[in-house]
């Protein structure tokens, strides 16, 4: 982890998880949809950083909100935590674009893979991800 701290802010890592049924196998929606439910960890001392804002007006007006967010690395691994708690490590290469983040009431749709920065020295220093939040 790199020297400073990063920021003073608590981001939600959220990611979907395949509901099962009593046998193991996967449970589904009548129109063959899987159903899934949310699972959080928690990613403390971040950094969010509001880019950009795009309004678009048409029938109806939509806001598309740019965000960036910084946050803490140990080596390869995010020190993240569940809801008691409990260290739940999450490994970078597995912050992806499919994941979704939470920050002050607002899910934001990741607009790529996170990014691992590294110091002049090599050493992991923290990670950036570039997301996105719409409303409208």
């Amino acid at each position: 982890m790199g020297r400073f701290r990063i920021g003073a802010e608590r981001v939600g890592i959220v990611t979907d998880v395949q509901q099962l049924d009593g046998d193991g196998q996967p449970v589904v929606t009548a129109a063959g949809e899987p159903v899934t439910s949310e699972s959080v960890v928690w990613w403390d001392g971040c950094t969010v950083e509001m880019q950009d804002v795009d309004e678009a007006q048409g029938l109806t007006v939509s806001t598309s909100e740019t965000t960036v967010v910084i946050g803490p690395v140990a080596g390869d691994q995010i020190p993240t935590v569940d809801d008691d708690g409990n260290p739940a490590p999450l490994a970078v290469a597995d912050l992806t674009a499919n994941l979704r983040l939470r920050h002050d009431g607002r899910t934001y749709v990741m607009r790529g893979d996170a990014v691992l920065q590294k110091d002049i020295r090599g050493r992991s220093d923290h990670v950036e991800c570039k997301c996105e939040h719409q409303a409208g």
